[in-house]
């Protein structure tokens, strides 16, 4: 069926340019390439003092060589097939080059600043916003209501919760609780992610 393939063709194509907005400054300019990776950088870095990613120091530079060559320059050609006058491949190929010649000294720039910041930050008596993050215990919450808005009704969870709590498991099956205006144990398991197992 012809038109089931030109939808398919419409789709791809519409695929390969959502992909590239996401990452159109790798095909850009070095400039602007530079700029966005230093925020990437920057977010990276931050996942890292919260514990929830490896440093990205060591790695940077070659890690960024393999993310041009190997998903940017394919992803430009792919887009260049599409809109041949976007030179998009051209300019990845161009920040490509520049990235292996100056990059390394960008990374390691770079790299001692933020080790010069953590020296600076680690020495302070009161952290400033640009502090080392300590990594943080994330807890996990005890109920979860559906849409709770109001005060009450996050009164009415935790009051939930200690009758739960308090009711031997065998008892809440079939058994409909009705305490200063709660609804049954059955509304309540519907609406709160709780297990009784």
């Amino acid at each position: 069926d012809e038109d089931v393939i030109e939808f398919d063709k419409t789709q791809a194509c519409i695929e390969q340019m959502l992909l590239l907005a996401d990452v159109g400054h790798c095909t850009q300019g070095y400039d602007n390439f530079l700029i966005w990776n230093q925020a990437f950088f920057y977010e990276c870095l931050q996942n890292h003092y919260r514990g929830h990613a490896d440093d990205p120091r060591p790695g940077w530079h070659a890690g960024e060589i393999g993310f041009l060559e190997f998903y940017i320059l394919p992803l430009a050609e792919r887009c260049n097939a599409i809109i041949p006058s976007c030179h998009l491949a051209k300019g990845t190929r161009q920040i490509l080059r520049r990235w292996n010649k100056d990059g390394i000294e960008w990374t390691e720039n770079l790299a001692k600043r933020t080790y010069a910041t953590e020296r600076v930050e680690k020495g302070r008596k009161t952290p400033t916003a640009r502090a080392v993050s300590p990594k943080l215990k994330v807890r996990k919450p005890r109920f979860s209501l559906f849409g709770r808005k109001s005060a009450k009704q996050i009164k009415e969870a935790v009051l939930a919760d200690e009758i739960v709590e308090e009711c031997p498991k065998d008892h809440l099956n079939g058994q409909v609780l009705a305490v200063s205006g709660i609804p049954p144990i059955d509304t309540i398991r519907a609406t709160r992610r709780v297990s009784f197992s």
